[in-house]
């Protein structure tokens, strides 16, 4: 599409992009529940049933065990979207700059530290909470 500024004559070539398009979240997700004026909720925790998420669940229980022996009471899914947004586009942007490369990493924290981290993502001054 061409742009005409009425008042100089210019012209710019331009293109449209949907805002609302952003990246898709994974398909494996449950749906995000929304609170009463029907917005998503920010977070969402979905506890992996042994049995209806076996393969989701088996994967992170193996890879838990492989670096440590803990006895695992649950396992829960963190759902936030606007987390996962910023980690897809950072990542998008570093398979493109290097090939990928990415691990699964664990580390201990407190409970309370959890919940700030599944809220807002991870942060320095978290550092030494565990």
């Amino acid at each position: 599409m061409i742009e005409k500024n009425l008042d100089t004559g210019d012209t710019a070539r331009v293109e449209r992009r949907d805002k609302t398009a952003g990246v898709p979240l994974p398909a494996h997700w449950d749906p995000q529940p929304t609170d009463s004026d029907g917005k998503e909720l920010d977070l969402h925790m979905v506890v992996l049933d042994p049995v209806k998420h076996k393969k989701e669940y088996d994967d992170v229980k193996g890879a838990i065990e492989k670096t440590t022996s803990v006895n695992i009471s649950k396992i829960e899914r963190v759902q936030n979207p606007g987390l996962y947004s910023t980690y897809a586009v950072k990542k998008q942007k570093m398979d493109d700059q290097n090939r990928s490369n990415e691990k699964k990493l664990f580390h201990g924290t407190a409970a309370a530290t959890c919940q700030l981290i599944n809220h807002q993502g991870f942060n320095r001054s978290f550092c030494g909470k565990n």
